[in-house]
């Protein structure tokens, strides 16, 4: 059986002492003994070219980028006080808008993963058919059956501190109707919103989106979150040959989220390249969880003054940080769960794992 096995940044040596540890895969040790020099060349050679891209990207700004640890300390800053004064729903109110009767897991995942890192609560805004199965999921979610009961002009979602758009949504007429009714809601009354998944695929095929979003007012706060399927479709419906060219397209009202053997975010002014340890298996869901998880610290980091202050020297990196920060807790969460159940992770075994890796960021560490 061939193996593929993939590795990121500068930690390559290190996942790849872990990738031969016996307790999960035996004999796989000579395999990878034999094998190692290539696997470094490899990661040499990745290396270079986010090296190169870090130079190239910030010769295009005049505003230093900020590092992971600038946005993880104003994340520190920004985290809720759990004071035992406040009222049910101030230390965050996440939505998810998406599920369809084929796709139920998704927008589960995104809801939990925000609520395990410490949201108060999570609804879902999903297809009718979807309902009975979320809300099976847990008890800890709000589960609302059909788009309709967004309300008329997204009502519903006034309360809202952060929304997360598009897993599991679908890919109908409805779902098309429902992209454009959130992002047309978040243009009028600017909020986080988080767009992944079948979201992104809107955003690729509709022009008229992406002009909404790029003609919206200075305040947008969106995340895209593609992979690397989803960053080939987006440039190709923007003939860009540059991911961070994307990005700059919307001219500061959206942050773009590459996500790969490291996470590379690309701000209006500035590029983070996010590549601590995270799980060896590429399980399915794991965008989920950082579609909640950015949108979490969205929510919080969006009420600092930082954030607020477009002329503060520390906006360009507030405006990362949510992102940076939601890829560092969930590469954590996802190599604490990998380091337990190795080879027979599954997408539900990281939910655990999720309140370990916000309490280790908040401490100062995180996984390496």
């Amino acid at each position: 059986m061939r193996r593929v096995y993939s590795f990121g940044g500068q930690r390559g040596n290190q996942r790849l002492a872990f990738a031969a540890t016996p307790a999960f895969y035996g004999s796989a040790q000579g395999k990878f003994a034999r094998n190692r020099t290539n696997y470094q060349a490899r990661a040499q050679q990745t290396q270079g070219i986010r090296s190169r891209l870090t130079r190239r990207y910030m010769k295009m700004s005049s505003i230093k980028s900020p590092t992971v640890e600038n946005c993880l300390e104003l994340f520190r800053k920004a985290v809720p006080a759990l004071d035992g004064v406040s009222y049910k729903g101030q230390a965050g109110r996440i939505a998810v808008v998406g599920g369809s009767t084929e796709y139920t897991g998704a927008p589960y995942f995104a809801a939990m993963a925000a609520m395990r890192g410490g949201a108060e609560l999570s609804s879902v805004y999903c297809a009718e058919s979807a309902a009975p199965a979320i809300k099976s999921y847990s008890p800890d979610l709000i589960v609302y059956p059909g788009f309709d009961t967004l309300g008329d002009d997204c009502k519903s979602l006034d309360r809202i501190h952060a929304i997360i758009l598009g897993p599991g949504l679908g890919r109908s007429e409805t779902a098309a109707a429902v992209v454009d009714k959130v992002v047309s809601y978040v243009c009028r009354q600017p909020k986080p919103l988080v767009i992944d998944a079948d979201g992104l695929w809107f955003i690729a095929k509709s022009h008229e989106l992406r002009e909404k979003i790029r003609n919206g007012p200075p305040e947008l706060q969106i995340t895209l979150t593609p992979n690397k399927v989803e960053m080939d479709r987006l440039q190709k419906a923007m003939n860009s040959s540059q991911a961070e060219n994307v990005g700059k397209w919307f001219q500061g009202r959206v942050v773009l989220v590459g996500k790969g053997s490291s996470d590379q975010i690309f701000g209006e002014n500035s590029y983070v390249e996010v590549s601590n340890a995270g799980s060896l298996k590429r399980v399915g869901g794991q965008g989920d969880f950082l579609a909640g998880l950015i949108a979490l610290c969205s929510a919080w980091i969006s009420k600092s003054t930082a954030f607020q202050d477009r002329a503060s020297p520390d906006h360009a990196v507030a405006e990362v940080a949510p992102a940076v920060c939601g890829c560092v807790l969930t590469r954590t969460a996802a190599h604490r769960a990998f380091l337990k159940h190795g080879r027979s992770l599954l997408a539900s075994d990281m939910l655990p794992s999720v309140g370990q890796a916000v309490h280790e960021v908040l401490a100062g560490s995180s996984s390496e």
